[in-house]
C-alpha cells in the first residue's frame, strides 16, 4: 500500500506539470523514508521510535525522484536526546522528542527547502522491581499484615544496560501493573479475599491467608504484552495475638501464627492470678488456650502471652457472667397423659443462654427459683400459673377445653436483670419421637481460626478412627477438644426435632459393642452439638485406653411411641497396607494448570478407601500447614512429604486435598512442563501393585 502510495503522489505531480494553469515552477514532490524501509514515508506528524542504545536510524530523502546527489545538510533541534550526521543517520542519547530536518534546495525552483521527521527516543528496560514504600517492611522476601492493616509498593523499572553504556542518565518509562497469585510460582490468580491491591500500589489485608504479589512491565514502547516480571513478595495476613471471654470464668487466647509458650494473667493491681507454660497451656492447641480462674472473673485484668516468636501484653474488660435471653425449644406442647389437681399437664421446654451465648440452663447461678411462668389460654379462660419443673422446664396445667388450642407462654427472670419472653404456644396430642438416626461419632477440635469444630469420623461409609487413637476424657462437655461424641438426630411425631434429652414419658436406648474398646460415657445424652446449624442429641465417648483394632457397633432405639432404630457396624482398622495405590486412565493436562486425576486405592483387606483421613493415615502424613504433599523424584510418586510441594521432581507434582461436601480425598495434579509425564505409582509394601499411567501435557492456548 505504501509503494502504490508513493507511486501515485509521483503520477499525480507529472500529471498537474502539464495541466493548463499549472505553474512550471511548482516545488518538487520529496519526502524522507528509513533506510531499511523504502516504502515507509516518514513524516513531522507522527512519532517514529528510536531507542537508546538500540539500533540507529538511516534517513534517507527522495526529492522528485533523486536519492542522491542532491546537496543539503542534516540538523536535530535537540542533539542531546537524538544526533544526525552528514548522512542522515541518527542516533538516540537520551530520553524525548526531536525534530531532524534535512535542508536542500530544491531542483525545480532553485529555492531553499526543507524535509522535517519527528522522532521520539526511548529506553528499553531488563527488568523490573518492586520497591517497598517507608513503612511497609519486608523480610526475606515476605511482608506480614494484618487484617485492616495497609501496606504500599513502588514500581522500578531497570534501563537496559546498552542505554546506559550510551548515557548513565536515562531512564525507562512504560506503564507497570501489580498481579496477585495463589501460589509462589504464579500460575494460579488470587482474588480479592485475603488482600486487594490499588493501581497505585496500596495493599489492604482483608482477612487470614497467604498471596503472592508481583509487578510487571512492557520492555518497550511497542510490546503489546506485559514481558518483564519482578521478583516475587510473599504476603502472609495473619490474625493478631487476641484475649477474649468466653465465660464468667474463661478467657480464651489466640495466636494464629505462632506457638503459644505461657501465659500470665494479672487483676488490675498487678497481683498474678494465673499462670500457665509448658503443657497445660496446649490443652486446646499450640495456637490457643482456655485461662480458667477458680472463681469470677470482673474488672480488667493484663494477660502477658509469650510465643515463639514475641511476648505481648493484652488487656481486657472483663465481666460476671449474666442471664442475656431465654429461649423456647419449641412453640409446640404435647400433653403427657398425667392428671394433676383435675388439670391435664403439657410440658415446654427452654433454654437459658449468658452474654456469651453460653446455654446457662444447669447453671447454679440461675436457679429456677429465679423464674416464674405464665400461661394464658387463647379461649378467654383467663391467665393461670404455669409451673417450672426443672431447669428448662415449663408444665402447663390445661383445662379440658385449652386442649389441641393456643395460648400464650410467658417466662420471667425475676431476679436480677429480669429477662424475659413471651411466644404463643400450640397445645396438641401426645408428641412421640418419630424417628432416630445415628450420624456418627465426631471429633471436637479447635483449628487455627479458634473455632471449636467436630470432624466426623464414624459414619455407614468411612471409618477414620484407628488403632492407636487415644480418646480424651469429655468430662460431659460437648466442646471438649480431643473428645469423641455419638450424634443422632431425633424426631417428633409433629416433626420437630428433639435436641434436648428426649420426649416426655419416652427414652432413647443406645448401645455400643464390640473388641475395639469405644463405649458410651454415661447412658444420658448431654447438651446438644450444632453444626451447620443443627443441633444433634448428644453422647460422650471413651475408651478404656486406646482404640484397638477389631469390630465395633452401635446403635439407637426409641422406646414408645412410634419405634425407630438405626445400627451401624463398622471395622476399626488396625496397621493396615496399601495393596494397591494407582492412577486410573491417562487425560491431556495443560502445563502450570491444576488438574485432578481418578485414582484407585485399595488396602490391604481389599477394600477400597476414598476417605481423605483414611487416605493420609493409609499413605503420607500431612504437613504443618495440613496439607498432603506427594513428591516425585524423576515423576514417581512416593510415601514421602514433599514440603510446600517442592521435591526432586523436574516435570511436576501431586498433592491431597480434601472434598469438604462429601470427605473424599482428591489427588491434585500440577504439571509444569510439556510433554508425556510417565507417572509411576510405588507400591506401599512388597506384595502391592505397581501401576503405570502415561498422561499428556501441553501448552495452553
Amino acid at each position: 500500500m505504501k509503494k502504490r502510495l508513493t507511486s501515485f503522489v509521483l503520477i499525480l505531480a507529472m500529471v498537474l506539470s502539464v495541466m493548463p494553469g499549472f505553474k512550471a515552477k511548482a516545488a518538487t514532490v520529496a519526502y524522507l523514508y528509513n533506510s531499511k524501509k523504502p516504502n515507509t514515508i516518514l513524516n513531522d506528524t507522527k512519532n517514529s521510535y528510536i531507542y537508546v542504545g538500540g539500533a540507529k536510524l538511516d534517513l534517507d530523502y527522495n526529492i522528485g525522484g533523486l536519492k542522491t546527489g542532491v546537496t543539503g545538510k542534516w540538523s536535530s533541534n535537540h542533539p542531546e536526546r537524538i544526533t544526525v550526521n552528514k548522512n542522515g543517520v541518527c542516533k538516540a542519547v537520551g530520553n524525548g522528542a526531536a525534530y531532524i530536518t534535512f535542508k536542500y534546495t530544491d531542483p525545480l525552483t532553485k529555492k531553499s527547502a526543507k524535509l522535517r521527521v519527528r522522532l521520539k527516543a526511548l529506553t528499553r528496560a531488563s527488568g523490573i522491581a518492586l520497591v517497598p514504600a517507608e513503612g511497609t517492611n519486608v523480610n526475606a522476601g515476605e511482608l506480614k499484615m494484618k487484617p485492616g492493616e495497609v501496606a504500599s509498593f513502588g514500581t522500578k523499572l531497570t534501563t537496559n544496560p546498552k542505554a546506559l553504556a550510551v548515557n548513565s542518565q536515562v531512564t525507562t518509562t512504560y506503564g507497570t501493573y501489580f498481579e496477585l497469585f495463589q501460589d509462589e510460582a504464579c500460575t494460579l490468580p488470587a482474588g480479592s479475599n485475603v488482600v486487594t491491591i490499588m493501581g497505585s500500589g496500596i495493599v489492604n489485608a482483608v482477612a487470614p491467608g497467604t498471596v503472592y504479589l508481583r509487578a510487571v512491565g512492557k520492555n518497550s514502547k511497542n510490546a503489546k504484552t506485559y514481558n518483564v516480571y519482578s521478583s516475587v513478595v510473599k504476603i502472609t495476613v495473619a490474625e493478631d495475638i487476641s484475649v477474649v471471654q468466653t465465660d464468667g470464668s474463661k478467657l480464651k487466647v489466640t495466636s494464629p501464627s505462632s506457638d503459644i509458650l505461657s501465659i500470665t494473667l494479672k487483676n488490675d493491681k498487678g497481683v498474678v492470678v494465673t499462670q500457665l507454660g509448658g503443657s497445660p497451656v496446649l490443652a486446646v492447641d499450640k495456637r490457643s488456650a482456655i485461662v480458667t480462674i477458680g472463681g469470677t472473673l470482673s474488672g480488667d485484668y493484663t494477660v502477658v502471652i509469650t510465643t515463639v516468636a514475641e511476648t505481648v501484653s493484652r488487656t481486657v474488660k472483663c465481666e460476671p457472667s449474666r442471664l442475656e435471653k431465654i429461649e423456647l425449644t419449641s412453640l409446640k406442647a404435647g400433653i403427657t397423659g398425667e392428671v394433676k389437681n383435675g388439670y391435664s399437664i403439657a410440658t415446654i421446654n427452654f433454654k437459658l443462654l449468658d452474654q456469651f451465648g453460653n446455654n446457662v440452663t444447669n447453671d447454679a447461678r440461675f436457679p429456677i427459683a429465679q423464674f416464674m411462668a405464665l400461661w394464658t389460654p387463647a379461649n378467654g379462660d383467663g391467665t393461670e400459673k404455669a409451673v417450672i419443673t426443672g431447669p428448662g422446664t415449663v408444665e402447663l396445667q390445661l383445662k379440658s377445653s385449652t386442649i389441641l388450642s393456643k395460648g400464650k407462654l410467658l417466662i420471667i427472670q425475676t431476679y436480677g436483670q429480669a429477662t424475659k419472653i413471651e411466644a404463643d404456644i400450640s397445645i396438641g396430642l401426645p408428641a412421640a419421637i418419630d424417628s432416630v438416626e445415628v450420624m456418627g461419632i465426631y471429633k471436637c477440635g479447635i483449628g487455627t481460626t479458634s473455632m471449636v469444630n467436630y470432624t466426623k469420623v464414624l459414619d455407614e461409609s468411612t471409618c477414620s478412627i484407628f488403632a492407636g487413637t487415644t480418646v480424651a476424657d469429655s468430662k460431659k462437655l460437648n466442646n471438649m477438644p480431643g473428645a469423641y461424641y455419638l450424634l443422632l438426630r431425633v424426631k417428633d411425631t409433629d416433626g420437630n426435632p428433639v435436641n434436648s434429652k428426649g420426649v416426655t414419658n419416652q427414652r432413647i436406648i443406645v448401645s455400643m459393642n464390640g473388641t475395639a474398646g469405644l463405649e458410651l460415657d454415661g447412658s444420658e445424652s448431654i447438651d446438644g452439638i450444632t453444626i451447620d446449624g443443627e443441633t444433634f442429641l448428644t453422647y460422650p465417648v471413651k475408651a478404656i485406653a486406646s482404640v484397638r483394632s477389631g469390630s465395633f457397633g452401635l446403635s439407637a432405639l426409641a422406646v414408645g411411641g412410634k419405634v425407630a432404630y438405626k445400627t451401624i457396624t463398622k471395622q476399626i482398622p488396625g496397621s493396615l497396607t496399601v495393596q494397591k495405590f494407582g492412577i486410573t486412565g491417562g487425560k491431556v493436562c495443560y502445563a502450570g494448570q491444576a488438574e485432578y486425576l481418578d485414582y484407585e486405592l485399595i488396602d490391604s483387606t481389599g477394600s477400597r478407601i476414598t476417605d481423605f483421613e483414611a487416605v493420609v493415615k493409609l499413605t503420607i502424613q500431612r504437613d504443618a500447614a495440613n496439607e498432603v504433599y506427594i513428591s516425585i523424584p524423576n515423576t514417581v510418586i512416593s510415601s514421602t512429604v514433599a514440603q510446600n510441594g517442592v521435591g526432586t521432581s523436574t516435570n511436576s507434582f501431586f498433592f491431597w486435598e480434601k472434598d469438604m461436601e462429601t470427605g473424599k480425598a482428591k489427588l491434585k495434579y500440577f504439571p509444569v512442563a510439556m510433554g508425556t509425564d510417565t507417572i509411576v505409582t510405588l507400591p506401599g509394601n512388597a506384595t502391592a501393585t505397581t501401576t503405570t499411567t502415561n498422561v499428556i501435557v501441553m501448552v495452553a492456548q
